[in-house]
């Protein structure tokens, strides 16, 4: 059976968008706009509404074009497979396929009442009313970010993703194994609102992926190899390293809360090269797949 005699399955999902640096917070609205670059119209991308996340339709004009089946597989699979793509090719663009909820809290004032002072006089009756006033000063912003992702790119990755075939229990080999761990690290970073939970499951992620031949490693031996594969400076996968042990163990000592202090005021500018590092150590472990 050819390609073209096999029945052509259109897949839509609904995909929420939010930027790396900026997560969604009560006074920040997101409006994302993400384009696709050397479009063949595989992937489409429908732009629906902004708000805490952006909202987009995700529109998959022909499956099989992708080299997949669906009388064969599970759709949902290869959604989330799809969504994971696109987060291992995006820098700062996070791809979810479920909305978040913020807290807001609902806060009614009871205004107390306001007596009336009646005061005769020669002129007359005169009525005293005292209004009373509550004032709220709130501001919101929308965050307005732009990124392109290219098509072919997205479906390469895509194809080393689902080489990895991780939602069927193996344990072949330790390359599979750990990386069936790295993932859902890295996928739980591109959901997760708060700025220190994005950085450890980015780091977790990293960590596995770099140790995914099989060695433990640790400590110096960890930098220097996540240095080989990603092209980070040692100093830079060092100061990820230690600031995630702060953020995991006790303070014993006025430096180590120093350290977890700075920690959180550098977050902002850790994550996008804490991303990017996790993305190309994943990718070149998928690569190496058989």
């Amino acid at each position: 059976m050819t390609l073209e005699s096999l029945p052509q399955s259109k897949i839509e999902a609904t995909i929420f968008v939010h930027d790396l640096q900026n997560p969604p917070t009560e006074d920040r609205s997101c409006d994302f706009e993400i384009t696709v670059g050397n479009s063949k119209g595989r992937i489409v991308l429908e732009k629906r509404a902004a708000g805490p996340q952006t909202e987009y339709l995700l529109r998959i004009a022909n499956a099989e074009s992708l080299g997949v089946t669906v009388l064969h597989a599970d759709v949902k699979e290869l959604i989330k497979d799809l969504v994971l793509a696109f987060n291992l090719t995006l820098q700062r663009a996070c791809v979810s396929t479920r909305g978040g909820d913020l807290f807001s809290p609902n806060v009614q004032t009871m205004m107390p009442e306001t007596p009336a002072k009646v005061e005769h006089t020669p002129e007359g009756v005169h009525i005293h009313l005292t209004d009373n006033a509550v004032l709220r000063d709130s501001v919101h912003i929308t965050m307005i970010t732009k990124e392109e992702v290219d098509e072919d790119q997205l479906i390469s990755h895509l194809d080393l993703v689902r080489k990895l075939r991780r939602y069927a229990i193996t344990t072949a080999i330790p390359t599979s194994s750990t990386l069936h761990k790295a993932l859902p690290e890295f996928e739980s970073a591109m959901t997760d609102f708060s700025a220190l939970m994005i950085f450890k499951h980015l780091f977790n992620s990293l960590a596995l992926a770099t140790n995914a031949d099989g060695n433990d490693r640790e400590f110096i031996i960890l930098d220097k190899e996540i240095h080989r594969i990603s092209g980070v400076p040692e100093y830079e996968a060092k100061e990820w390293r230690e600031f995630y042990n702060r953020t995991k163990h006790i303070d014993e000592k006025a430096e180590h809360v120093a350290k977890f202090s700075q920690g959180l005021q550098d977050l902002p500018k850790m994550l996008p090269p804490l991303r990017k590092a996790s993305m190309q150590v994943i990718l070149n472990q998928l690569a190496l797949l058989t």
